[in-house]
């Protein structure tokens, strides 16, 4: 058996086109009934290029969704600028989408003692930021990007979803839509309620209420990077309730979720204030440049001819100098010798449907690419959503959802593959699925695009959000908030 060890401009490109073509056809139909409007073409133009800011970080599972979206909304007549970590600049260079960087790289905060605490299922000890003036400038960057491109919507990840609503209000409430990959917590503010392993979820919790105060210390730097007569704009205290408000089963605003129902089914009737895409991912057909092999795209386009369809399996750092030390080193590295390719980062749109099952530790990108791929899919997870979609991969039935990473050895991973491999009705039942989600796929761009146009339509121009804010902001003022 061979492996492959790894640590999507198509893009529907035949809706965009529709798109565009109807657009320059309504508004020449305009420019004809009207000849001696001022809001010609010009004016039409003008607003279709509406300016939109896509901000979010995270590692490049999660930057995908979010490139994929501002390729729809530039492709359908918006403006749109992109801000996030400095590493996710490559992949939005690669799509030909403006980016700025407004945070360290998440791999550059990350400490090994933390890898190491999670890979024992234990509570890592969180050690806040120190580096002050890297936080000063990061703040500068995103105040900059506000002050320059002057959004008129803006879209955020849940981890900037902070940032962003200071931003908002500083800048007379720009409207902003939280932009999610996962469903939203239930039952208020508990994060720990996603469906995760009921002993984990106290470390689920702990995790991300220290996310929660690291950023609140560094979006009290905002104040230092306005100018003076802006300070007094900002929010006097820094509180949850923008989550509640914009990411919660309790929403009163509306918020997207790029999740598939192929694999996490519907948003339950208590999400009252979702909309939800569908999957938004690479199309195999623009998974190049450097994020996705780079100069070993050959390589492994030789590799997969030499025989039988590989197994993937991808954990972050795998590398050929984790063999040295083993008992049978001189076996593993005569086996790898041709057997074994070792890629840093790879296209999963185009390897993952020529393998014969992926294994992963369950990320959101590496979940939606695997079940897209419609190959069995094997899941050892680590923390937070993992080990949902752990769970999910068991319950539909296209593959293995195992125990956290620690409790797996060499045989009960080789054990996984092989009966996964064997199994006509494991692999029936995942192409089944594959080619669902591949269906809700294609439909994702017309409903973005849709979100968005009625969006501007009644929550900006309609004033809508600024309505809501008010309301919002006067029911805080009238609880006692502890957070």
């Amino acid at each position: 058996m061979r492996l492959l060890p790894i640590g999507e401009r198509d893009l529907h490109h035949s809706y965009t086109r529709r798109l565009n073509r109807a657009a320059i056809s309504l508004v020449q139909s305009f420019a004809a009934e009207h000849p001696d409007e001022k809001c010609g073409q010009d004016h039409a133009f003008h607003k279709l290029s509406r300016r939109i800011l896509i901000v979010y970080s995270g590692s490049r599972g999660d930057w995908q969704p979010y490139v994929v979206a501002g390729t729809i909304l530039r492709e359908a007549g918006y403006e749109v600028k992109l801000c996030g970590p400095g590493d996710a600049a490559a992949i939005a260079a690669e799509h030909d989408l403006p980016f700025q960087r407004i945070r360290q790289s998440v791999l550059r905060t990350w400490r090994d003692e933390w890898t190491e605490a999670v890979s024992h299922e234990k509570g890592p000890a969180f050690v806040m930021r120190s580096d002050r003036d890297e936080m000063i400038a990061e703040k500068k960057a995103s105040y900059e990007v506000f002050l320059s491109f002057k959004p008129e919507l803006v879209l955020t990840s849940f981890l900037t979803l902070l940032e962003v609503s200071i931003f908002s209000e500083i800048f007379d409430d720009i409207p902003f839509v939280n932009f999610g990959l996962q469903t939203p917590p239930g039952r208020g503010w508990n994060l720990a309620s996603l469906d995760l392993p009921r002993v984990l979820k106290p470390l689920n919790w702990f995790m991300l209420s220290m996310i929660c105060k690291m950023q609140r210390k560094e979006l009290d730097l905002i104040p230092e990077v306005l100018p003076q007569e802006m300070r007094k704009l900002c929010p006097k205290k820094i509180t949850k309730e923008p989550f509640l408000e914009h990411w919660s089963v309790e929403a009163v605003f509306p918020n997207l979720i790029a999740q598939s129902t192929a694999i996490n089914g519907e948003c339950g009737k208590e999400y009252k204030t979702v909309v939800s895409l569908g999957p938004l991912m690479p199309a195999p057909s623009s998974q190049s440049g450097q994020e996705f092999g780079g100069d070993q795209m050959q390589q492994m386009e030789d590799f997969l001819a030499q025989g039988d369809a590989p197994v993937y399996i991808g954990w972050a750092g795998m590398d050929p100098q984790h063999l040295e030390g083993e008992a049978d080193e001189l076996e593993l590295t005569e086996y790898v010798k041709n057997s074994v390719l070792f890629m840093p980062k790879s296209p999963h749109g185009l390897l993952f449907p020529r393998c014969q099952a992926i294994v992963h530790h369950g990320g959101a990108g590496t979940m939606n690419a695997s079940v897209r791929s419609g190959k069995p899919t094997i899941v050892i997870p680590i923390l937070l959503d993992q080990y949902d979609h752990a769970r999910r991969i068991n319950e539909l039935g296209i593959g293995k959802g195992l125990k956290h990473l620690r409790h797996q050895t060499p045989s009960t991973i080789a054990a996984a593959i092989k009966e996964y491999i064997d199994s006509q009705s494991i692999r029936t039942k995942a192409e089944e699925v594959g080619a669902k989600m591949r269906h809700e796929e294609a439909q994702a761009p017309a409903r973005l695009t849709q979100f968005v146009q009625e969006y501007f339509r009644d929550y900006v121009d309609g004033g809508l959000f600024k309505s809501l804010m008010r309301d919002t902001r006067e029911r805080r003022a009238q609880q006692c908030c502890k957070c």
